[in-house]
């Protein structure tokens, strides 16, 4: 989606994808070395 022209959509777009960055982040600081599921 283009965020010029939905920027509530971006907005959610953006934290969905921060989360299920941060939530594989804090995986891999606990089992280090572990390959992704």
């Amino acid at each position: 989606p283009n965020p010029f022209i939905d920027p509530a959509g971006y907005k959610s777009y953006v934290a969905e994808r921060e989360a299920t960055f941060r939530k594989e982040w804090d995986r891999q600081k606990q089992n280090p070395g572990s390959p992704a599921p």
